[in-house]
């Protein structure tokens, strides 16, 4: 009897996995659905004005591009990212990895110029920028990250002379309101942990180490990864299920961990062993 109530246990419980992944499918399949330019609509209808920065935003997919945005857009994420990862990374896995990422089919942006001038024969020309100039741009996903569907932000990236203005804050504003709209339970980013710049300003925008980070999961080997994983969630049942694959994960690397440690341990006593032999032996022969 307790062998089937425990397969009736298991059965219930791969049914109510596979109902869950297919929940989170559609999620994410209508999230893509969501018109942008209508979720954002009342944001995007007035300028940013701040700090002497007047821009607009306006959301993009790949298609929608034009070469000279994407020429733009990878001039400033290899730009700003080259120096945070390093040549040597950059190179050999990093610039591909980035290149791809940016003209992959689900990628979306949503990108920020200088707002056109009111009056263009009488405007600065020593402005911050010339009217319809791209200023930044975030690119984002909508994702299933374990077992929970988030916008993930893969890139906030503004020139340098729109740092430090209030508009990355404004990006991260338009994405966690598209994020809303869209239904999913969250945002998402990763952080180069070299790049202290973006984790005080991604804490100082309500971020939280994920609980699935790898200083979370894996803490005895943190310093082999070069980022951590920052959330903001505002679905509680997201969070469960976050916290219970967070749980997983460290019990399965503690016990890879502690195999590891049992393994050099014994290899250890063995070198030791041989190490007593050898030196008897030399002891012999020395006395022979």
């Amino acid at each position: 009897m307790a062998k089937t109530v425990k397969s009736d246990a298991k059965k219930a419980a791969k049914k109510a996995a596979a109902e869950h992944q297919k929940k989170l499918e559609a999620t994410v399949k209508a999230a893509y659905d969501v018109d942008p330019a209508t979720a954002l609509a009342p944001f995007l209808a007035r300028p940013f004005s701040k700090n002497g920065i007047d821009a607009v935003a306006a959301p993009s997919t790949v298609k929608q591009l034009s070469a000279d945005d994407k020429k733009w857009i990878w001039k400033l994420l290899e730009g700003n990212m080259r120096p945070v990862f390093g040549e040597e990374v950059w190179k050999a896995r990093e610039g591909k990895d980035k290149k791809n990422e940016m003209v992959d089919d689900d990628a979306r942006y949503i990108i920020v110029r200088s707002a056109p001038a009111a009056d263009p024969e009488n405007a600065d020309p020593n402005g911050p920028a010339a009217p319809g100039e791209p200023l930044g741009f975030v690119h984002y996903r909508f994702v299933i990250e374990e077992d929970v569907a988030v916008m993930y932000v893969y890139e906030l990236q503004l020139d340098a002379k729109a740092t430090r203005k209030g508009l990355g804050r404004y990006l991260m504003m338009l994405c966690e309101a598209l994020a809303k709209k869209a239904s999913v339970s969250g945002v998402m980013l990763t952080v180069q942990k070299a790049n202290e710049g973006a984790i005080k300003f991604y804490t100082g925008c309500k971020y939280v180490m994920s609980v699935i980070s790898p200083t979370k999961v894996e803490p005895w080997a943190a310093d082999e990864y070069d980022y951590e994983i920052y959330n903001k969630i505002w679905d509680a049942d997201a969070l469960k299920y976050l916290e219970r694959s967070a749980r997983v994960q460290w019990a399965e690397n503690k016990k890879m961990f502690d195999q590891a440690q049992m393994f050099v341990m014994s290899n250890e006593e063995l070198n030791k062993e041989l190490g007593k032999e050898l030196a008897a032996a030399k002891l012999a022969e020395a006395s022979a």
